[in-house]
């Protein structure tokens, strides 16, 4: 800010100053009952007329004592009464809040007794405003109205704004505060923007706010009814209204809806739909900006919320946005913990620029080492052995690539544990067709890479074809032979006790239905003798014969 004295003859105006604009201000201040005409005839009077340049734009021209008996910083300014009564004075400010349409308002305050209309609209720039020109009671009189605690106040009942004053209020806050803004408005807003959104059943908030249309234009060419349908009972209504917002303020929103609690996995679809949407006409050094603020937000969310593909779709536009190592870093620990969600097809990255193969390997071992990182103790048997499962697919795929290094292709054989595998066939077929492929191998590379083979896990038609396959040393070859004529013997062995087994079983399953049948004959004769002695109206005795006569 700076300020300059000149004389009060009506030729003293600057360059800068231009009537036109002036004498509308001063006719859109009189619609709001001001008395400034004081000001007007002061530029020859005693009394003291401050012209004050907004930030280059606009002049205004107020009475000193009327802006002084609010404003701390005016009041500290023009404390001495030589300064008062020194005619015309102009102050510069170079960076005023919301610039002419900051200063109009706190004037209307001012020269309104301390009194303005304080809505959802201009709350935001009045508080900031008010800090700036500071209006509280530490700076003025104790009596005088307080801008600063009037738009505090005011605060108390945004729980009944509408969610387009909301929306419209976290946007002003963007164009005038930093992300990193501490103050009592911008955490409010903040803090009943993401209770807002933590709410169940806000059915009426589906209604976006104007703002964010083209935004929504560039997304979606459906129509307007259709959109909205769709939107009633959906977690994502709010989408459109926020990707306006720019990164820093996005990660400040994010993080205050964690803290209430908020659903991960719709905030991770937020995420991806910022990113998309923000997309849209960005520069690539915007776009690796934007990628980068959500990678940092990824670790925050809960692990079951964040799929292996929607870590994979951030991998691939980072990746070719050149973000920074860090970040990479981080990612590609994420994607680690979460390879045993992929596919094959998922890990055919293309290699990095300027390398002959054709897949970038490189980042494959990454993700198995991340993956293994996570330790033992978190690593289930299932999830190793599919892990396995995928680099064994992953490796047939890559085998055939004339341009693969020997080395690059052992460290991927070699870098999963034993128990990854309860089924080594995948594994010595890739193994066969990259030696098919690369005859030149030294027996020294081949030992390095075929070492991992256990002919245990073999079955038996891998290991009879194992057996035969000169791509492998004959030594080597030799166990898996003596193993499969060891494994076909007790295999025969075995066929032959459960064929004589199975004919036992048979015959004592045949005798216990015999034993059935004259169980049940003997049933039915017991029921025959029993019978007669239950007949009534005779006496047992009856049928006694006679063995003396009187």
């Amino acid at each position: 800010m700076e300020m300059k004295e000149e004389k009060s003859n009506g030729d003293s105006m600057t360059e800068k100053q231009d009537p036109y604009t002036t004498g509308l201000r001063f006719r859109l201040l009189w619609q709001y009952g001001l008395e400034v005409s004081r000001a007007m005839e002061g530029l020859g009077s005693s009394c003291c007329v401050l012209e004050v340049d907004v930030n280059g734009q606009e002049t205004f021209l107020v009475d000193m004592e009327v802006v002084s008996s609010f404003s701390g910083r005016f009041a500290r300014l023009f404390g001495a009464k030589s300064m008062r009564n020194s005619g015309k004075v102009k102050v510069i400010f170079h960076d005023f809040p919301g610039e002419a349409e900051g200063f109009e308002l706190m004037s209307i305050f001012c020269y309104n007794n301390g009194k303005v209309r304080i809505t959802p609209d201009n709350v935001v720039l009045l508080n900031l405003v008010a800090h700036y020109m500071q209006m509280e009671d530490d700076e003025t009189s104790c009596m005088t109205p307080n801008l600063v605690h009037q738009t505090e106040t005011s605060l108390r009942g945004i729980s009944y704004w509408s969610w387009s004053e909301l929306s419209s209020a976290l946007k002003q806050c963007q164009d005038l505060f930093p992300a990193t803004d501490s103050s009592f408005v911008s955490r409010k807003i903040t803090e009943s923007i993401a209770e807002r959104l933590s709410l169940p059943n806000i059915a009426a908030s589906c209604t976006s706010s104007s703002d964010s249309s083209s935004y929504r234009l560039s997304i979606d060419t459906r129509s307007t009814e259709s959109r909205r349908t769709d939107c009633l009972g959906s977690k994502s209504w709010w989408f459109e209204d926020l990707v306006i917002l720019n990164v820093d303020w996005i990660k400040r929103i994010v993080k205050m809806m964690l803290s209430e609690e908020f659903n991960h996995a719709v905030i991770t679809r937020f995420l991806i739909y910022y990113q998309k949407s923000r997309f849209v006409g960005a520069t690539p050094f915007q776009k690796c900006g934007i990628i980068e603020s959500i990678i940092d937000l990824l670790p925050l969310l809960d692990q079951s919320s964040l799929s292996w593909k929607c870590l994979s779709e951030v991998f691939r536009v980072g990746s070719g946005l050149n973000i920074r190592t860090s970040h990479r870093i981080l990612l590609e620990r994420l994607m680690g913990s979460r390879l045993d969600q992929a596919s094959p097809d998922h890990l055919l990255f293309p290699s990095p620029s300027g390398k002959r193969y054709a897949y970038d390997v490189d980042l494959v071992v990454r993700l198995i080492e991340a993956f293994l990182g996570e330790g033992r103790s978190s690593l289930s048997p299932d999830r190793l052995i599919k892990v396995g499962h995928l680099l064994d697919s992953f490796l047939v795929e890559v085998a055939s690539d004339v341009d693969l290094k020997p080395l690059k292709f052992e460290s991927l054989v070699t870098i999963l544990p034993d128990a990854a595998r309860k089924l080594q066939d995948l594994l010595y077929q890739s193994i066969d067709l990259y030696f098919e492929v690369h005859n030149h191998l030294t027996e020294e590379q081949k030992l390095g890479i075929y070492r991992v083979l256990n002919h245990e896990k073999l079955s038996a038609a891998a290991r009879k074809h194992f057996a035969e396959n000169t791509n492998f040393p004959s030594d080597f070859r030799a166990n898996a032979l003596q193993l499969f004529n060891k494994s076909s013997y007790y295999g025969l062995k075995a066929r032959k006790y459960e064929q004589a087994t199975g004919a036992h079983l048979q015959g004592l399953h045949r005798r216990i239905l015999e034993l059935e049948k004259l169980y049940k004959i003997m049933q039915t004769q017991m029921a025959n003798l029993v019978k007669p002695q239950k007949m009534s109206g005779h006496s047992c005795d009856s049928y006694l014969p006679k063995l003396c006569s009187s």
